[in-house]
C-alpha cells in the first residue's frame, strides 16, 4: 500500500456511514451526527434499511445502491452483520469502499463499552 492509496482513508471524498441510526444515543446516531456536523465537503451517505432519512439525509438501503462511489465505509453495525456489509461490497469490487472502519462493531466483540459522554450516550 502506498501513501497515495491512503489518500482515500484520511481525505475521502464520499463516506458511507453504514448502520446510522435515528435512535439516539446509539452507535449509529452518534457517528452520523459527528460526521454531518464535522464539515465534511462531501456527500455523507447513511446506509441503513429501516430508515428513509437519517439526520435528514436520504438514507440508503444497502452499499449497492449508493449514487456515488464512496472511499470510506464507516460501520457501525452489530458484529454478526459485518460480514455480510464487507462481503456485499466484494461483487462490485471496481465500485466498493477502498476502505472499511468498523472500529465500533470491534470494541463490542471485546465486549468493551464506548467511551460515554457526562449524559451515558457514546462518544464515538
Amino acid at each position: 500500500m502506498t501513501i497515495r492509496s491512503l489518500e482515500s482513508l484520511f481525505n475521502p471524498s464520499a463516506i458511507a456511514l453504514v448502520g446510522a441510526s435515528k435512535t439516539p444515543g446509539s452507535i449509529g446516531w452518534v457517528l452520523a451526527r459527528n460526521l454531518m456536523s464535522a464539515g465534511f465537503d462531501g456527500p455523507i451517505m447513511p446506509v441503513n434499511p429501516k430508515h428513509r432519512a437519517v439526520g435528514g439525509v436520504l438514507a440508503w438501503p444497502n452499499v449497492a445502491a449508493l449514487p456515488v462511489v464512496p472511499d470510506l465505509a464507516v460501520v457501525s453495525t452489530p458484529p454478526d452483520v459485518v460480514p455480510g456489509v464487507l462481503l456485499a461490497n466484494r461483487p462490485i469490487k471496481s465500485q466498493a469502499p477502498r476502505f472499511h472502519d468498523i472500529t465500533s462493531t470491534i470494541l463490542q466483540v471485546f465486549g468493551i463499552e464506548p467511551p460515554q459522554d457526562m449524559t451515558g450516550a457514546p462518544v464515538l
